[in-house]
């Protein structure tokens, strides 16, 4: 499945689950981002440790996924609302390391902002806000 997917078919995000996480400077570092949409529509976000840039891959069964909303309660706002927006991020240096997807209900009055980057080869999770 490629990432473009999600939104071209406006899909519904069932979860986002996480495995390995690590604290730096009050913020948790993330080893891998496990993306569940409705249509069995999945995939996985992890860091190219020699690199540091993103990689989108099919999820790997064999990682011990937990819920995010566990250590970032305000994620489970985003479940059940359909990805209207993505992005796909490169540095001033060319390199692929962060996605951002919006979310919304039908209505369009909810929205949550999620965006994903690579930072010392982890994942940073960061709620996007409106002024």
């Amino acid at each position: 499945m490629t990432f473009d997917v999600i939104t071209e078919n406006m899909l519904q995000l069932e979860r986002i689950e996480y495995c390995g996480s690590s604290m730096a400077n009050g913020c948790h570092t993330l080893e891998a981002l496990a993306f569940y949409f409705l249509e069995n529509k999945r995939f996985m976000l992890e860091v190219n440790q020699d690199t540091d840039e993103l990689i989108i891959n099919d999820i790997n069964s064999e990682y011990r996924w937990i819920d995010i909303a566990n250590i970032y309660p305000v994620i489970a706002e985003a479940y059940g609302l359909m990805a209207m927006w993505s992005w796909k991020m490169e540095n001033q240096k060319g390199y692929f390391d962060a996605i951002q997807l919006e979310l919304n209900d039908s209505s369009l009055r909810k929205t949550k902002i999620l965006q994903f980057k690579a930072a010392a080869s982890g994942i940073i999770v960061c709620i996007v806000n409106e002024l």
